[in-house]
């Protein structure tokens, strides 16, 4: 059986699969935590929110596990339970008034929260959040003067243990687990097209994808769903065409990924979702909601906490193991079996480099190599490896 990179996608909770859940926002000072029904439009609020401003500080994620949709004012979490509708925990977070939390993403494999401390100008750290004690960790310290997006646009890999962030400038990829930069890309976007926005990865096929706005006269101003490539931050063209729909968006216009059935959402102005299949391209969902704009939007569906090899279930764990992680220059194995093929393959399943297992230790240049995930293999044994500078 043939090896890939991918990760195995959970089931939903008892949220509904097809809802959406965000922050409503219906009336001038009104701010609800609500469902989203799409096959309707139908919003369904669930709690009222006690603020009456939001800032492009705020973020959300959710917990999949235990069903919560967070909400993160910057300075605040709200915590709502999204089965059972129960008052939400409120927890003021322990930090200077200057200081905000944004750009939350939930680490289902730790229990804690990933984000960004911003201080600006000069504090721009990547941080985990543990909601236990109530502390934050600092991982690493981005450039003074990174310019965040409004409603953070983040994401969170929980197998390839990647924080993944859009900034002003271009693409940002943290090992949480190491503390280290894998990508650090400025975006490029194909001729005819500008920005690029709407982040979401799509953790089944590890891909991230987001819409750029057309300015050309077959695009009309329409917005492209595209791909983006994280080693280069180059976008290419999705979608099949233009929607025309979604150009403009709210101020926390965010956007999520129905892993159930590969559609790619976003929020629009004028109360309205739109959307596209990854897979086909077909810019096919446009839908009003029945009230208010739509902040923050997530879908309660996500990727469990290990990599799928494509081995056989009966596999055993390799013999041999690989160091360092994450590697720069050289990557070294111990173990191998001598004259066995070494073979390292990126998040495609494209085979990049080769090797023979040598006596005792086994050497791969991999500076070559664009920073990410791949995965190295022999005969039936397979393991992540990352690539970082």
């Amino acid at each position: 059986m043939g090896l890939s990179l991918m990760l195995v996608a959970t089931g939903v909770g008892a949220q509904a699969p097809g809802n959406l859940y965000c922050m409503s926002n219906p009336s001038p000072g009104t701010f609800e935590f609500a469902s989203f029904e799409l096959a309707t439009g139908l919003v369904t609020p669930l709690q009222t929110i006690p603020i009456s401003t939001i800032s492009s500080a705020a973020s959300a994620c959710i917990d999949l596990d235990r069903g919560t949709y967070h909400f993160c004012t910057g300075s605040t979490l709200y915590s709502y339970d999204a089965d059972n509708v129960l008052a939400p925990v409120i927890t003021p977070l322990p930090l200077p008034p200057t200081v905000d939390f944004t750009a939350i993403e939930f680490d289902r494999c730790d229990s804690v929260f990933i984000g960004i401390l911003h201080d600006p100008p000069l504090q721009v750290d990547v941080v985990r959040y543990d909601p236990g004690t109530n502390q934050f960790t600092t991982l690493l310290a981005l450039p003074p003067n990174t310019y965040l997006l409004g409603g953070g646009q983040a994401d969170l890999d929980p197998a390839t243990r990647l924080y993944l962030l859009q900034t002003a400038a271009g693409f940002i990829g943290v090992d949480v687990d190491q503390g280290v930069l894998v990508y650090d890309t400025p975006i490029t976007v194909p001729s005819g097209l500008i920005g690029f926005g709407h982040l979401a990865y799509d953790c089944t096929t590890q891909r991230l994808v987001g819409t750029a706005v057309g300015t050309s006269p077959e695009g009309q101003y329409g917005k492209f769903m595209c791909e983006l490539d994280p080693a280069t931050g180059v976008a290419t063209i999705l979608s099949n065409g233009p929607s025309q729909a979604g150009i403009w968006k709210p101020m926390l216009g965010s956007s999520t990924i129905d892993l159930g059935t590969g559609q790619f959402l976003w929020s629009v102005a004028s109360d309205t979702i739109a959307g596209g299949n990854i897979s086909s391209g077909l810019m096919n969902y446009v839908q009003s909601a029945s009230m208010g704009d739509l902040n923050l939007i997530e879908h309660f569906s996500g990727c469990a906490c290990a990599l799928s090899t494509g081995l056989d279930d009966g596999a055993q764990s390799p013999s041999w193991t690989v160091f360092p992680l994450p590697a720069a220059d050289r990557l070294f194995i111990d173990g191998a079996d001598a004259g066995a093929p070494l073979l390292l393959l990126d998040a495609r399943g494209r085979v990049v480099l080769r090797a023979t297992g040598q006596a005792g230790r086994t050497t791969m240049d991999v500076s070559g190599l664009a920073p990410g995930i791949y995965l190295l293999r022999s005969e039936a044994d397979a393991v992540p490896v990352v690539i970082a500078r």
